[in-house]
């Protein structure tokens, strides 16, 4: 019978990594090994058997203690193969042995496990984008009865200037995202460019830079990674111009999907579900291992 094996990083088989993606057609962005590569560097996997089923791992030493805590700006953790309960359940057993804090996000349902639930917004599209439009919200649709004739949209390549224009606009409300994390994201969307399934989009008013964001294309899918907008591109509504345009030209290619990637926050899945989203969900699984008291101190 096969057991699960952990491999390290540098022992990876990328080759077989590859070939049990394409065998069981895993699609998804964040299961691809250029993700991890970028997002969370010496990331290790799980495997059973030959690389029959595989699971990514985020494993880090903290301060003499071994952690599994999901990478920022990688929304789950993908199980690639065919997972039953039991393999779930063994993956969680081996998971508590080897690990005193674990935090992670597993796209595939739990069950009895005691995981909360996270979300996130997407949309199936159709084949034409009027058909699209109809599902927007009466308050989308006023917005982008506006004229938008003074603002340029631009391609772009400049990724220093628009994590800048994200950490001045967006990265200021949230504290955890480190001067690392902005590096490790940098390189991502550096390699999706390179690759050239990545691309940054700018609107220009007269006084410069009004919002940004940046899609990656992928398997059918349109993921929008990020996005920032200043004061004056909120008070204009230019957001929705940049989005709309976004969802228009992912139907235009033959896109199936346009991922928003978030959001939990009701603020943000509120702004998405505008444009016809509906919400998806994922199994946050979180354990602390630590014995008393430091188990108290450090939370998951």
């Amino acid at each position: 019978m096969n057991s699960w094996v952990y491999i390290n990083h540098e022992n990876i088989n990328r080759e077989k990594y590859q070939a049990c993606l394409e065998r069981n057609n895993c699609t998804s962005l964040y299961a691809q090994d250029f993700v991890w590569d970028c997002l969370h560097p010496g990331w290790d996997i799980l495997i059973m058997g030959d690389y029959e089923k595989i699971i990514p791992l985020p494993f880090k030493s903290a301060y003499g203690f071994a952690t599994q805590r999901q990478p920022l700006f990688i929304r789950t953790t993908p199980l690639i193969g065919l997972f039953s309960e039991i393999d779930k359940t063994h993956l969680l057993d081996i998971l508590n042995e080897q690990t005193s804090l674990i935090e992670l996000n597993f796209s595939s349902q739990f069950k009895d496990a005691g995981e909360a639930k996270g979300r996130y917004q997407y949309i199936d599209l159709p084949g034409e984008y009027e058909m699209q439009r109809k599902l927007y919200s009466t308050n989308a649709k006023r917005i982008l009865k506006r004229s938008f004739e003074d603002c340029k949209r631009v391609e772009s390549t400049d990724i220093k200037s628009f994590i800048d224009f994200f950490k001045e606009n967006v990265g200021i409300k949230h504290s955890k995202i480190s001067e690392k994390s902005y590096k490790y994201l940098s390189l991502l969307l550096e390699k999706t460019i390179e690759m050239g399934i990545g691309k940054l989009h700018v609107v220009s008013g007269t006084e410069g830079p009004l919002c940004m964001a940046f899609y990656v294309d992928f398997k059918g899918t349109r993921y929008y990674l990020k996005g920032a907008s200043n004061s004056k591109a909120r008070e204009s509504g230019v957001m929705f111009y940049l989005i709309d345009w976004a969802i228009k030209d992912a139907i235009d290619h033959g896109l199936k999907t346009f991922d928003f990637v978030g959001a939990n926050n009701e603020n943000i899945a509120t702004f998405n579900k505008k444009f016809g989203a509906v919400d998806g969900t994922y199994s946050v699984i979180k354990s602390n291992n630590l014995f008393w008291p430091l188990n108290k101190l450090v939370t998951v």
